[in-house]
């Protein structure tokens, strides 16, 4: 049971805000071991997940890039320029609108990624071993159980 602090009279406030450092927390703890893993390939997170949706779709607007990884344009921009600069990506510009800029994963960007994802795989399950029988699968069942009431949530938002 988790105690209230002694200067917090509201207990759901400060539930709230408890379930909040933990959860900032955890996800801070796998982000840097994220970072740390994939430093090692030379590439940061969104590079990755860059990699990863173009592995997924093969080419992809510039523009959907950019909202698949929740990121600005400008950000994106950044991030094709040094894939590009490493020769993973090619910038296409789309000859039905010449002002869509398509990016495609090339052979030397889905050689890298698959290389990268099988060991980031295992990277994750290495890192998750620390978790004890069953710890696993009741974590995944109430994150998912989480995601969904706070889907809900953000759609009465809107």
């Amino acid at each position: 049971m988790i105690k209230m602090g002694p200067e917090n009279k509201n207990k759901e406030n400060w539930v709230d805000m408890e379930i909040w450092k933990e959860f900032s927390l955890v996800y801070r703890i796998l982000y840097k071991d994220l970072e740390k893993f994939l430093s090692d390939y030379g590439l940061g997170v969104i590079e990755f997940r860059v990699l990863k949706a173009l592995n997924e779709f093969e080419t992809l607007p510039m523009v959907k890039l950019s909202e698949i990884n929740s990121i600005t344009q400008p950000w994106i921009t950044e991030i094709v320029d040094r894939l590009e600069k490493r020769g993973l990506v090619q910038r296409i510009r789309s000859s039905e609108d010449r002002r869509i800029i398509n990016i495609l994963l090339n052979k030397e960007g889905k050689d890298l990624y698959c290389k990268v994802n099988g060991n980031y795989e295992n990277n994750i399950s290495a890192f998750l071993s620390c978790l004890k029988e069953g710890r696993k699968e009741q974590f995944l069942e109430v994150l998912g159980e989480i995601r969904k009431d706070f889907d809900v949530t953000l759609k009465s938002k809107q």
